[in-house]
């Protein structure tokens, strides 16, 4: 490849980069301060949720199965955004990741 045509295309991904990250920029602001204005009007619509989650952990046995060990529900103070603000998970994360075993090696 020229070197020409080498520093064009390096120049495109560079720009292409510095681009991406500008809107990641500017969509956490956005949501931040969307999640910042709902918090600070107190309507029933409240970015912050508390979920219950059922946590287990999933132990395995010598024959290759798993067994199963229910923890006590726990209360999680999440919010509805898609970043996480506030020192809190987003709820779909939350939601998501809440049930998944806990794996011990």
């Amino acid at each position: 490849m020229e070197p020409h045509v080498r520093r064009f295309f390096l120049l495109v991904i560079q720009r292409t980069l510095a681009a991406l990250l500008a809107a990641t920029i500017v969509l956490y602001i956005g949501d931040y301060v969307y999640a910042r204005l709902r918090l600070a009007k107190a309507t029933p619509t409240d970015p912050v949720e508390t979920i219950t989650i059922n946590p287990y952990y999933e132990v395995p046995q010598k024959s290759g199965k798993f067994e199963l060990y229910s923890l006590d529900p726990q209360q999680v103070t999440c919010v509805h955004a898609i970043f996480p603000h506030f020192g809190d998970n987003a709820c779909w994360y939350v939601k998501r990741q809440g049930n998944k075993p806990i794996a011990i090696p």
